[in-house]
């Protein structure tokens, strides 16, 4: 299996060929480019699909629980921290409400006409994330008064979990982590991702999210260092053991428990 960073060279340098402007490039050497440059595109899907692939084998999943703003703090200090990718358990509904929201009336109903939007949203948002089938699609089974855009999205999620279940929303929160460390550049052979307002679907989204170990944090009022070490030391924990439990299996690409490629000394991490 190639490393992340052989793929992540790979990316970039397609991703440069993919972006070249024709207009820009002699006419005698246009049609030779135009041909790289549709290669190229159809390299850079392959290759984000190859590091999608990889990328669910080393990643280290942090589900927090508890006060949502103080959830938000231990992600931002995570990421100073520890080098940690923040995603929100509900992106996939927020992206449906800002598509829905330009559609709600002044009487802030969420009826008919917005049902039809969802279903539309859920079409685009399925294909980006791989689904190729939505059957069955939610029903709206009565109008909704949404006072803002969150409400908005609290429909739409209450609407695809009921009827639809949780496996769009896994999916899309693949590609989602996988679109923001392909941002980061992760490449390390652990990649940790704290995931904040996961609610009665964290479950779900354990089982159903690819990762190479899984752990549920509470978080405490006032987060500050301490606690996100404390986490993060479980999380090396259980890495450890997860690899001491491979090795002895068959061969397996090995872990770095340091979780950070540039790490604080504070977190007492160690470079394998």
């Amino acid at each position: 299996m190639r490393s992340l960073q052989q793929i992540l060279d790979e990316l970039k340098s397609s991703q440069a060929t993919a972006a070249t402007n024709l207009d820009d490039v002699p006419p005698r050497n246009r049609p030779g480019m135009g041909i790289a440059k549709g290669d190229a595109v159809e390299a850079v899907q392959r290759l984000t699909d190859e590091y999608r692939r990889s990328l669910g084998q080393r990643l280290a999943i942090i589900f927090l629980e508890g006060d949502v703003l103080e959830q938000e703090k231990f992600a931002a200090t995570s990421a100073v921290e520890a080098g940690a990718l923040r995603v929100h358990a509900h992106d996939l509904y927020r992206k449906m409400a800002t598509d829905i929201e330009p559609t709600i009336g002044v009487q802030r109903q969420f009826g008919g006409t917005q049902s039809g939007h969802l279903i539309r949203s859920m079409e685009t948002l399925a294909k980006a994330a791989g689904v190729e089938s939505l059957l069955p699609v939610p029903r709206l089974l009565e109008v909704a008064t949404c006072k803002d855009e969150a409400a908005v999205a609290d429909v739409c999620r209450q609407l695809i979990r009921s009827q639809v279940g949780d496996g769009l929303n896994c999916k899309h929160l693949e590609r989602v982590i996988a679109d923001a460390a392909i941002s980061a550049g992760s490449s390390t052979n652990s990649v940790p991702v704290v995931i904040v307002g996961a609610q009665e679907e964290i479950e779900a989204l354990e089982q159903g999210i690819p990762a190479v170990t899984r752990i549920r944090a509470i978080v405490r009022e006032q987060v500050d260092g301490k606690q996100v070490l404390e986490v993060f030391n479980a999380l090396k924990q259980q890495l450890k053991g997860n690899k001491s439990k491979k090795s002895a299996q068959q061969e397996k690409p090995k872990l770095d428990t340091n979780l950070n490629p540039n790490p604080n000394p504070n977190l007492d991490q160690t470079q394998e």
